[in-house]
Order: structure tokens, then C-alpha cells, then sequence
């Protein structure tokens, strides 16, 4: 139970502390709308959540004394996901413009491949 909290559970909770905090609530906002070019308006104060999450992070280091340095997993966040996810999917788009390939819903290719190059 120590590592798997140690390894798993306190660097999860860390990084949801992360994606809470101040700037990186305004910088989602402003990718945001940049992006999907929406009006965000939080129905909840969003601090409630980053000091739900400080408490419990307090509480694990409290019962088990969690390491604070040297971590097997890569600091990464939900935004940082999300943005590659959507470079990832602009690339996409803009290679596949010309291509006329079509795929089933299982994902096998259909119709016309002359011009993919396939």
C-alpha cells in the first residue's frame, strides 16, 4: 500500500493541484478560446477543487511520508495532453487533405487509394 500511494496515488494528486492552479486555469481558458472560440464561464469557484486536493496530498504525506524527489513518472499535465492531442490532429488534417482514402468504422481502408499513395 506505501508505494502504490508513494508511486501512483501522490503524484496523481500533484498534478491535479497542478492543473488547478491559478495560471494554469487562464492559461486553458485562453487556449480555450482561442481554439473553440467559447465564452467559459465555471459554475464553481475553481479553488475549491486546488484546496480539496492540497488537503488530501497533506493527509498522504502526513500517514506516509511520501518522497518528494526522484519519481519514476514524467511530470505531465492534462493541457499538455490536450494540446498535443489537438497538433496531432491538425497535422492530421492537413496531411490528409488530399488524400481521398476512406476507412470503416473498424478502421479497414475503402474505396479509392490512388491518391494516398497506398
Amino acid at each position: 500500500l506505501n508505494d502504490l500511494v508513494r508511486l501512483m496515488v501522490a503524484p496523481a494528486v500533484e498534478n491535479m493541484m497542478k492543473e488547478y492552479t491559478p495560471s494554469s486555469m487562464k492559461q486553458k481558458e485562453k487556449f480555450y478560446k482561442k481554439k473553440y472560440k467559447t465564452l467559459i464561464v465555471p459554475s464553481t469557484p475553481l479553488g475549491v477543487y486546488l484546496h480539496l486536493f492540497k488537503a488530501l496530498y497533506s493527509m498522504l504525506d502526513s500517514d506516509f511520508e511520501l518522497i518528494k524527489e526522484n519519481r519514476p513518472f514524467a511530470d505531465v499535465s492534462f493541457f499538455g495532453f490536450l494540446k498535443s492531442e489537438l497538433e496531432v490532429e491538425e497535422g492530421k488534417k492537413s496531411s490528409n487533405s488530399s488524400c481521398s482514402m476512406q476507412f470503416s468504422s473498424s478502421g479497414m481502408p475503402m474505396g479509392n487509394f490512388g491518391s494516398c499513395g497506398v
